[in-house]
């Protein structure tokens, strides 16, 4: 069973050398010249030692770089039969047939008296809307982009709304912010907030980045907004991520640190690279210019596990 197991990662991976429990490869995540990525041959954990990527399942890796072929023989030769041993990708595949019926699309409306603001012709009594959208520092590319709009009457009278449309183009959630300053700041739909927001305009080949609420992914590139929660690892946010492995940038606000480090230590868990945005002298990206946010994107450091244990020794 092992030599098996071995024959299929030097398919994916190439050559190797052994040093009793462990294989050492070249690292397809950095490209070193020398074979940093150490698999535990029992365990099967990865470690790269040099750009520090790892993880608890090979199959991640099978996945990555290797072909659907070598994943499903990967699952076979490990005799993955009870969920209990699935991991996350398989789960994915064996549910991708029913998924219409775990994720339902959703059945919501826009709330009663919503009006866009992305008409070039709007009244007069949308001016208090957009001034407190320019004060801000929303543009109107960025109101046509986000298709806000705002409430004329009803539960979110004289709020701006931020609808999210799912990536079949469905109204899945929306968040209303009052532009007066009568009442509470933020409201929102009695509906699930697991959505990935506004996923119609991710693009998932590219760089995303995560922020705290929709302020902050209006004013940087390719952001999901986490509205004020955490990204759990059941969540549709975390499972999409990880299902394209994609790179991440880390940028919530400056009062959430514990938060955005058990956030960061899931994801390196699975092997996602991240990045993180420091924020300079803003409290949150909402209060930066698009220019400010994409100079301290520039400036981000990829943050693995010996980063997070230096900063917590650093903090003692």
């Amino acid at each position: 069973m092992l030599d098996e197991k071995v024959k299929l990662l030097k398919e994916v991976l190439g050559s190797h050398h052994t040093s009793g429990q462990e294989l050492l490869f070249y690292c397809p995540f950095c490209s070193h010249n020398k074979r940093k990525l150490s698999i535990n041959a029992k365990k099967l954990l990865w470690k790269c030692w040099f750009c520090d990527t790892s993880g608890r399942n090979v199959a991640f890796i099978i996945r990555k770089f290797g072909t659907r072929q070598q994943y499903q023989l990967w699952l076979e030769i490990n005799n993955i039969k009870d969920i209990s041993n699935f991991d996350v990708f398989y789960i994915k595949n064996l549910i991708e047939e029913k998924k219409k019926e775990i994720y339902r699309e959703p059945n919501l409306e826009l709330p009663k008296g919503f009006e866009t603001l992305t008409s070039k012709h709007l009244p007069l009594y949308a001016r208090g809307a957009l001034n407190y959208l320019i004060e801000r520092g929303v543009t109107s590319d960025k109101v046509l982009q986000w298709r806000l709009g705002y409430c004329t009457k009803g539960q979110y009278e004289d709020r701006i709304i931020f609808p999210s449309f799912n990536e079949n183009g469905n109204l899945d959630y929306f968040v209303g912010r009052a532009y007066t300053e009568f009442g509470q700041a933020y409201r929102a739909p009695n509906v699930s907030k697991d959505v990935i927001f506004n996923d119609i305009n991710i693009d998932w080949e590219e760089d995303i980045v995560i922020v705290e609420g929709v302020f902050d992914a209006i004013k940087a590139s390719n952001a999901i907004p986490l509205l004020g929660s955490t990204l759990k690892e059941n969540s549709r946010l975390f499972n999409r991520i990880v299902d394209e492995s994609a790179t991440i940038y880390i940028a919530l606000d400056k009062d959430v640190a514990k938060k955005e480090r058990r956030i960061i230590q899931t994801l390196l868990k699975y092997g996602i690279t991240v990045y993180k945005i420091d924020l300079d002298q803003f409290e949150d990206v909402g209060e930066m210019s698009e220019e400010d946010f994409e100079l301290q994107k520039s400036k981000a450091k990829r943050v693995t596990e010996t980063t997070i244990l230096l900063e917590r020794a650093l903090s003692l």
